[in-house]
């Protein structure tokens, strides 16, 4: 896993995904999204040779591959954890996790998909359209379709991580269907339009200067 600028304090993460990363002084951060259970290692490993310590996570949804270390960065380092409040809500019990994931067997969720069981520090409302955290002011733009709450977010330095409210090559074809609801999602994508944002990060997966 590579740690590489994108512009100004944000960064991005570089592994089976991309995961932005905004840094803050004294050798802090912030992780836009968190990962699968099993790169926790690996991004921990890169944030260390770095001299970065996770102190918060801003998540754009309660999927596995995106908001499985939220409980264990929040425990191990008191990192604050903001993300939408209907995925909030999605990670208070493992039976909610498995109440929305209906392709798989409730016993497999229980089992598998019980890391993303988490408090939310900050539950970020439909009508809001920033969230401070940390003390750095994020801009919100709520994409729902991908997820029921799905968010994308603008750091201040202009780069807006769009999650999984687009994707594209490979993860597009391997992720179809790719929407919770797709009329919702194809309702929400254009609010990602005319952002006027220096660099578009998709997690699934590329860095591009217009979408």
């Amino acid at each position: 896993m590579e740690l590489t600028q994108v512009k100004g304090n944000t960064y991005v993460l570089s592994g089976w995904k991309l995961q932005p990363v905004y840094v803050l002084p004294e050798g802090r951060c912030i992780l836009l999204d968190s990962g699968m259970p099993n790169a926790r290692g690996r991004i921990e490993a890169t944030l260390k040779q770095a001299g970065l310590t996770v102190t918060g996570i801003l998540c754009t949804h309660a999927h596995i591959d995106h908001a499985s270390g939220n409980a264990y960065f929040r425990e191990k380092y008191g990192a604050k954890v903001a993300m939408p409040a209907g995925e909030a809500g999605l990670c208070v019990t493992p039976l909610s996790v498995a109440a929305h994931v209906v392709e798989i067997n409730p016993a497999r969720v229980l089992q598998d998909l019980s890391a993303m069981v988490c408090p939310v520090d900050v539950a970020i409302a439909p009508e809001e359209d920033m969230v401070a955290l940390c003390g750095v002011p994020f801009r919100v733009i709520h994409t729902p379709g991908h997820s029921p709450d799905h968010a994308a977010y603008v750091t201040p330095d202009g780069v807006c991580y769009v999650g999984d409210a687009l994707l594209s090559g490979r993860d597009l074809e391997a992720k179809l269907p790719c929407s919770f609801h797709p009329m919702t999602d194809l309702k929400t994508k254009p609010r990602l339009k005319g952002l006027d944002c220096s660099a578009y990060v998709v997690a699934h997966r590329g860095i591009y200067e217009e979408i």
